[in-house]
């Protein structure tokens, strides 16, 4: 899996160790090793120090650095697996958990090695704190990330460590198996902050392992240190200090030990306690990446709690920053989705997420249609079915009362999404079918599950199979005629107006390009068509719409009309005062959507 923030579960394959302990794992950098190599028993010091050396030092990028890049997270994974997915990524570790040790399971997050990411780097796991030292000193290392496990009655530590000259030069020491005193002197003595911390218990005690820099030159700043505290407190931290979380591990209490320090107005969120597919909605709809991962296991399920920073170019940051204005929204389930027919994707938050699309689905019902009347013998449009009066709920026998050509039922459900027709639609195609049918066509998470207009059991898609539906209707991958593929979209009217809100970006931009006198000729060659859904039943609401674009642009000043598939939903379960709570900042993200491809056509002008 080569997406950004992809989440990849479980590969089920281990790898034989020959029984060794203190491998090493990696390198993954452009100095010399080999994977799996044999560690020598060094007695050594728990602890190591070291002072900077000559270079341009810059804040390590790996929690501080918000530049794009590619990532990953993985979990479940052996140590030959994780380092498998950094060899076929071209991506390094930025933050290393230790999910199980009988078998040993690791999860991960990691970044592209590359750019201001690019460090020369290794990773190892199962080894004792001499060992740790030793391999510092051997590579001339500087710990990044450090975990801490007993494995065989013995202490063990899985490392990630950079090598420290350059740019990534620092003062830093490290230190395992002190107390919080202990921590608390270390840490005032070397003018210090922890750029990572791992609390256990030992013999009664609770014991820390800490990794720290010198708080000087590029590193200086503002930092606070949380030991065992309730999420509110970390919650309250950093709203009271204008801080961003750094660090955050779950305790076996349900506490919390957190690493902030001052925020400079970057994006920076976190979600705890939440399983593997709510992490890959939080990136996706925000456009982040893992910065820091905590995995435990709660009641036999696998939890995790993550912090991410933003990955993302200002046009989606922008939309998601307006939409995130909205608290509700923000814990909801939100997406945009503006798409190239043809091409790359300008916004795309939350475009994977899995949602309620309401009657937005309804555009599957359409497409299936358009490609029956290409079928061998074609579909007929003067043929008449049944449309029923009554269909709520699905254990109730049908109330059949009219007939109505295929073509009038057709226009119906996607003028005014008439519910009636939708489900003469699907009765006459059958919804085994559709469902089928989709799947064929890779929309793979779209699944009808109830009668649209029931309520019943959520039918579910993403903003990326919708958008699949109306890219393959515009090019002529679904739909091979041209007559049938007018037909779609021409029909396609329940949404056809350029709005006001839209009308405005347009002229904003055209304002800003110094091209005003273009908004009128610009707004009167832009063309949409959509098949919106939503509603609201006991506080939960769904919004949601699907459909395509016609943008203009000017080629050897020729105005040619380009194809984008749009889409925009949210979901959110406690929002009966959507329209004060939600709707407001959502409407304005679904217009600002729009903002990189029209800029991108006026400059063409």
């Amino acid at each position: 899996m080569d997406r950004r923030g992809t989440a990849v579960a479980t590969i089920a394959a281990a790898l034989a160790r020959n029984g060794r302990q203190g491998s090493a794992v990696g390198p993954v950098s452009d100095r010399s090793g080999t994977a799996g190599r044999r560690l020598a028993m060094l007695a050594a010091l728990a602890c190591a120090a070291s002072p900077a050396p000559a270079g341009a030092a810059v804040p390590d990028p790996e929690r501080d650095a918000t530049a794009q890049t590619a990532w990953h997270w993985y979990h479940s994974l052996t140590a030959a697996q994780v380092a498998q997915r950094l060899a076929a990524d071209r991506d390094r570790i930025v933050d290393l958990e230790v999910q199980s040790t009988s078998p040993d399971r690791f999860a991960v997050a990691t970044v592209r090695n590359e750019g201001v990411y690019r460090r020369a780097w290794y990773w190892y796991t199962g080894l004792t704190a001499p060992q740790v030292h030793s391999k510092l000193k051997e590579r001339n290392g500087r710990l990044i990330d450090l975990e801490t496990y007993v494995a065989g009655g013995v202490r063990r530590f899985a490392a990630v460590m950079v090598v420290n000259t350059g740019q990534a030069a620092k003062s830093w020491r490290w230190y395992s198996g002190i107390n919080r005193a202990a921590l608390t002197r270390r840490l005032r003595q070397h003018r210090s902050r922890p750029v990572d911390i791992e609390s256990y218990s030992e013999g009664g005690a609770t014991k820390y392992a800490v990794v720290m820099i010198a708080n000087r030159g590029v590193d200086k700043t503002n930092s606070w240190l949380r030991l065992g505290v309730p999420l509110s407190a970390v919650q309250s931290s950093a709203a009271v200090n204008g801080a961003r979380t750094f660090s955050l591990d779950r305790l076996p209490n349900g506490a919390y030990n957190a690493i902030q320090v001052k925020s400079k107005g970057e994006f920076s969120t976190l979600e705890t306690d939440v399983d593997a597919g709510r992490v890959a909605d939080v990136v996706s709809q925000n456009a982040a990446r893992i910065v820091d991962i905590d995995a435990y296991t709660a009641g036999a399920q696998q939890r995790f709690t993550v912090v991410v920073n933003d990955n993302a170019d200002p046009f989606n940051a922008r939309v998601r920053d307006l939409a995130r204005a909205s608290q509700k929204l923000r814990a909801g389930r939100f997406g945009f989705f503006v798409k190239q027919v043809g091409g790359p994707a300008s916004v795309s938050l939350g475009a994977d997420r899995i949602f309620e699309p309401a009657s937005a689905l309804k555009t599957l019902h359409h497409l299936y249609l358009h490609t029956r009347l290409e079928a061998t013998p074609p579909e007929s449009l003067t043929r008449f079915i049944e449309v029923p009066w009554d269909f709520c709920p699905s254990s109730e026998e049908v109330k059949w009362n009219a007939l109505w050509t295929l073509d009038n039922a057709d226009r119906s459900m996607m003028e005014v999404s008439n519910n009636n027709t939708t489900f003469a639609i699907e009765h006459h195609f059958g919804r085994n079918n559709l469902n089928q049918y989709a799947k064929s066509i890779g929309a793979a998470s779209t699944l009808i599950k109830h009668h649209i207009g029931c309520w019943e059991t959520d039918s579910t898609t993403t903003l990326v199979d919708l958008a699949r539906m109306i890219e393959g209707a515009s090019d002529g991958s679904l739909l091979k005629t041209e007559s049938v593929r007018n037909r779609f979209f021409d029909t396609m009217i329940q949404g056809q107006t350029v709005d006001e809100r839209l009308e405005a970006l347009i002229a904003e931009e055209a304002g800003l390009a110094r091209k005003s006198p273009i908004a009128p000729d610009f707004i009167a060659n832009v063309v949409f068509r959509a098949k919106g859904g939503n509603y609201g039943l006991d506080g939960r609401v769904v919004n949601a719409e699907i459909g395509r674009i016609l943008i203009p642009f000017k080629v050897n000043g020729q105005v040619q009309q380009r194809a984008f598939a749009i889409g925009h939903f949210y979901n959110c379960s406690d929002c009966s005062d959507a329209e004060t709570t939600i709707n407001p900042a959502f409407r304005l993200a679904l217009t600002e959507k729009f903002r990189a491809t029209i800029r991108a056509a006026i400059a063409t002008w």
